[in-house]
């Protein structure tokens, strides 16, 4: 009898179900890193307060090119330019936060007199920076995720990541170059401290009763749904008596509240009868 030498078989057909098994292994880790990337696309859940400081400077930055630019170029352009590292896009980011340094004041009551005092809002270089960080994290999620979904098989090169850690060198990518621009020369053209602006000190009752003060006797200039009024009020009250920080206190209920201060008070009544 012979033998038939095609039935046998071959070291190719031996290899084919694990070829098989890991091809489909691989398309499943592949389908991962696609989930992953529409994840972060999607974007994590973040503070409400550091969204809105997002969409604020956001604001700014189209009013700039808008209307103080006059629709110079299209802001959303720059973006789409950046990933492609054309030395014009980062020009213009530049004279943005140059900008945004020199014109950024705002009025604000003043606790002396009936009048405002105009304060500039930016006055550290941590300040610029946070508000770029925060540019370069809006449009990643909006313009450049548009971008990723036209042009999937480049979607690394749409897509704008601040290093965490600077490297220093000098040919590093275009966010970075404008990051070590403003420390090293946006913040001493506009006397910008590279240190913390301020210094903790423990507030006084005199502090407390100034603040609230002003919150009802100007409150023409303080508009305010009365509702968040009381509000700011019962906060600080609670952060002098217990010394916590806002964050711990501002969800509080009322009927908490109302309970700590009952026990606050009971607890002096005690003390001063013993």
């Amino acid at each position: 009898m012979l033998m038939d030498f095609n039935s046998i078989p071959t070291s190719k057909d031996a290899r084919q179900p694990r070829s098989d098994h890991r091809r489909t292994r691989l398309q499943t880790v592949l389908g991962g890193y696609a989930d992953q990337q529409r994840r972060d696309d999607l974007g994590s859940r973040v503070e409400e307060k550091t969204d809105l400081q997002r969409q604020r400077i956001w604001a700014l930055w189209l009013d700039f090119f808008h209307r103080i630019m006059d629709d110079i170029i299209d802001p959303a352009q720059i973006w789409i330019d950046l990933c492609l590292c054309k030395p014009e896009a980062q020009d213009y980011c530049q004279l943005f936060l140059h900008n945004y340094a020199e014109e950024g004041t705002e009025y604000m009551v003043s606790l002396n007199d009936e009048g405002f005092d105009e304060v500039p809002t930016v006055a550290s270089a941590k300040t610029v920076l946070d508000a770029w960080r925060d540019l370069i994290v809006h449009a990643d999620k909006t313009i450049l995720r548009d971008k990723r979904a036209e042009d999937p098989a480049r979607a690394a090169q749409w897509t704008l990541r601040l290093p965490v850690k600077d490297t220093g060198r000098a040919n590093g990518s275009p966010l970075s170059q404008i990051s070590r621009w403003i420390a090293e020369d946006l913040a001493p053209q506009q006397g910008l401290s590279l240190t913390q602006t301020f210094e903790k000190r423990e507030a006084t009752s005199d502090d407390v009763l100034l603040i609230l003060s002003t919150l009802w006797g100007r409150s023409r200039d303080i508009i305010l749904e009365p509702r968040l009024r009381i509000s700011f009020h019962g906060i600080l009250l609670l952060s002098a008596m217990g010394g916590f920080r806002i964050g711990v206190v501002k969800d509080l209920k009322y009927r908490q509240c109302y309970c700590y201060i009952w026990l606050c008070s009971f607890l002096i009544v005690l003390r001063s009868s013993i």
